[in-house]
C-alpha cells in the first residue's frame, strides 16, 4: 500500500511540475502582445505490444495495429488531456490581449494507438455537456476544437521490417472512431492530403510523405487554426522538420509516450520554432525512450 501511495504521489508531482513548466513557458511567450499561431505534437500513449509481445487475444485483433494498454488510455485521459487543454488555453488568454476565440484542429494518425489516444484527449478539450457547466466552461476558455480528422499523411513509417504486409487496409475500426460526442470530419485513406505508398523502405520515404502532408495541412488546409497532431515517435520528429527552419533537436525522434512538443509560428510566417519543451526540461524530466 505504501509503495502504491508513493508511486501515485510521484506521478502527481511530475504532472503538476510539467503543467506548471508548460504554462509558464507559453505565458512568457505571450508577454508583450498577442501570441502567434501554435502547433502541438503529441506522441501516442503506451502500446500493448511493447508491454506484452503476445497481446493478440482475439481473431479481430490486428497484430500490425496494436491498441493502447489500459495504462496508456488512462494516462492520456488523466494526464495528457488536461496538460494539452492548459497549453491550448495559454494562447487565447484574455489577459494577454487575445479577444477572439482560437480555432483548433486535431489531426490524428490512422493507427489504432493514435486514434485511441486522441479519443482519450478530446474530452479534456471540449466543454462539459451540462448546459450550465458548458456555459461556464466556454466563458472561461478562449479556444474551440472545430475539426477532428484522421489523416494517413502523419501515420507510422511503413518500414518493411516492421510491416511485412501492407497494414493500411485494416487500420482504425469503426468502433474506435464512433465515440459519443466526438465527430470526425474525415477518416478514409483516400481523403488524406497525402496517401502513403507501401512499402517505405528508407527513412527519407517516410519523412518526405510526412513533410508534404504536414505543410499541406498547416499552411494550406488550416492556415489560421492552431493544429494538434497525434502521431508516432518518428512522426513527432518528421512534423517538426516539416515546419521548423534549421536544426531540430534529436530528442523529438525519441519522444516518450504522450510527450508534448509545442511549435510557434515566427513573425515572418510560414515557418515555426520549437518553444516547448525547453532543453533544460528535457534533461530533467523526459527520459529518452522509444518503443
Amino acid at each position: 500500500v505504501v509503495v502504491v501511495v508513493v508511486v501515485v504521489v510521484v506521478v502527481v508531482v511530475v504532472v503538476v511540475v510539467a503543467m506548471a513548466s508548460l504554462v509558464e513557458c507559453l505565458r512568457q511567450r505571450n508577454e508583450g502582445g498577442q501570441a502567434r499561431r501554435r502547433v502541438f505534437i503529441v506522441r501516442h500513449g503506451e502500446r500493448a505490444d511493447a508491454v506484452d509481445p503476445h497481446w493478440v487475444s482475439s481473431p479481430t485483433d490486428n497484430p500490425m495495429d496494436p491498441p493502447l494498454t489500459k495504462v496508456g488510455q488512462r494516462e492520456a485521459a488523466e494526464r495528457a488531456g488536461p496538460l494539452l487543454a492548459e497549453a491550448l488555453a495559454c494562447r487565447g488568454s484574455p489577459t494577454h490581449g487575445q479577444d477572439t476565440e482560437v480555432e483548433v484542429v486535431v489531426v490524428c494518425s490512422p493507427f489504432r494507438r493514435c486514434v485511441q489516444t486522441a479519443v482519450a484527449l478530446l474530452p479534456s478539450l471540449h466543454a462539459p455537456k451540462g448546459a450550465e457547466e458548458q456555459q461556464q466552461e466556454e466563458e472561461r476558455r478562449s479556444y474551440k476544437v472545430v475539426q477532428t480528422v484522421v489523416d494517413h499523411a502523419v501515420g507510422e513509417w511503413l518500414r518493411p521490417c516492421w510491416y511485412p504486409e501492407n497494414p493500411l487496409s485494416a487500420l482504425t475500426t469503426a468502433e474506435d472512431l464512433q465515440h459519443p460526442g466526438l465527430g470526425w470530419s474525415r477518416f478514409r485513406m483516400e481523403e488524406s492530403c497525402v496517401v502513403p505508398t507501401f512499402p517505405e523502405p528508407f527513412l527519407v520515404d517516410f519523412y518526405s510523405r510526412v513533410f508534404r502532408g504536414t505543410r499541406s495541412l498547416v499552411l494550406e488546409e488550416f492556415p489560421t487554426q492552431d493544429v494538434v497532431f497525434v502521431t508516432h515517435g518518428a512522426g513527432c520528429d518528421a512534423i517538426a522538420h516539416a515546419l521548423v527552419e534549421g536544426l531540430v533537436p534529436a530528442y523529438l525522434y525519441w519522444a516518450p509516450y504522450l510527450g508534448l512538443t509545442v511549435l510557434e509560428e515566427t513573425q515572418e510566417g510560414g515557418s515555426f520554432e520549437i518553444v516547448y519543451p525547453t532543453q533544460e526540461y528535457v534533461r530533467e524530466l523526459m527520459p529518452h525512450e522509444r518503443k
